[in-house]
């Protein structure tokens, strides 16, 4: 009884890693990103890789990424007053059409996703925003010629007792890598 269900184990096991190494798919991109909280706001150069992991039907793909962001804050009252930004979310997202997997071919794409996120906006003449809590996002993919991917983020701050802890939202724009068509 013990061997059959360690051979079992093993056919299930194998198969489980069969049929997922036929659908792992690694893309990446890179870009920038503004990021803006309560009081401060800057930017910075993401970048932006994810796996797929899951294909769902004809067109959809689950993937798990993120998007790293390090910059620096816009400090508009002190030019000598800019610092670091980062912003570092973990990602589970939909993508579907175009930039979903890269041999779809539809000319037009989106995605969203849900998250856990890590951001530091800090600028020295308005204080330092230092946010956690869960991501939200969704873009859109698109361009035989020239692939990029626009998105928009919200990181919904867990720190409500903390006063120098606000919302993030981000807006970036990202080159994606072995799109073209």
């Amino acid at each position: 009884m013990k061997k059959s269900r360690k051979f079992l184990l093993v056919v299930l096991a194998s198969l489980s890693i069969t049929f997922a190494k036929a659908q792992v798919e690694f893309d990446h991109s890179l870009g920038i990103t503004a990021l803006f909280s309560q009081n401060n706001g800057g930017w910075g150069f993401t970048y932006d890789p994810r796996l797929n992991f899951a294909k769902l039907g004809d067109n959809g793909v689950l993937s798990a990424g993120t998007h790293l962001t390090l910059g620096i804050s816009l400090s508009s009252q002190n030019p000598d007053g800019n610092s670091l930004v980062f912003d570092l979310p973990l990602m589970l997202e939909y993508n579907s059409g175009f930039g979903s997997t890269k041999d779809n071919d539809a000319s037009f794409g989106w995605f969203g996703g849900i998250g856990y996120d890590v951001s530091s906006v800090q600028a020295d003449d308005n204080g330092t925003n230092h946010s956690s809590g869960v991501i939200f996002n969704v873009g859109v993919r698109f361009g035989a010629k020239v692939p990029l991917s626009i998105r928009a983020s919200y990181l919904l701050s867990s720190a409500s007792n903390d006063p120098s802890a606000s919302n993030v939202i981000g807006v970036g724009i990202s080159y994606m890598f072995g799109m073209r068509k």
